[in-house]
């Protein structure tokens, strides 16, 4: 089983990649593959240079860049169940379905305010300081990074596409029920095809 995890920030995707890491999933991060990209050519690593080596990279080799990067490391990993993060767009999830039978988009999602909260509570060093930031940031990946700033290929719009909707305003209990819910139906509907 393969699935891709995506939702806004501080919506509790890396939580959720934690709880699928126990039941045995090996998690990839689309993130990883920019970093790769960057240490080859001695690149700084910060939240902002990875945005904008990003938004350079899929100007230079396609809006699925990242997925293409990933998919050659979800190869070697026959037989395995994957969890990908970091989906950002829809040309990631295009390329993704065009490779991958049965591929599955999972999205958490949670109220902005929420969010903001999570994000200041774990207070990492680039991490927005402020509402406004905070807002301002999401801004943009709502609406793609993809230079254009298109709204079709963004965030929202993956967001909008996931085939599994994880609200995460509950305790993590109630999380974990909810993960366990849909990895269990996909089991479930993968065994019987």
């Amino acid at each position: 089983m393969i699935i891709g995890i995506t939702g806004y920030t501080g919506a509790g995707k890396s939580v959720v990649a934690n709880i699928l890491e126990r039941k045995g999933f090996k998690i990839l991060e689309m993130r990883d593959a920019v970093v790769e990209e960057m240490k080859k050519q001695h690149k700084e690593i910060t939240s902002q240079s990875l945005r904008e080596f990003s938004t350079k990279l899929r100007q230079a080799r396609g809006n699925d860049i990242v997925a293409r990067l990933t998919y050659a490391k979800i190869r070697k990993l026959k037989g395995k169940d994957i969890a990908i993060t970091g989906m950002r767009s829809t040309y990631e999830e295009a390329y993704f379905k065009s490779k991958i039978g049965n591929f599955v988009i999972v999205a958490v999602v949670a109220p902005e305010k929420l969010r903001f909260e999570r994000i200041r509570k774990r207070n990492k060093p680039d991490d927005p300081k402020t509402l406004a930031e905070f807002k301002s940031i999401e801004e943009k990946e709502l609406n793609g990074f993809s230079g254009k700033r298109d709204p079709r290929h963004g965030l929202k719009m993956l967001v909008e596409h996931a085939d599994f909707l994880i609200f995460n305003t509950g305790t993590m209990s109630d999380l974990r029920k909810d993960v366990f819910s849909v990895i269990d139906f996909l089991s479930k509907t993968q065994r019987a095809h």
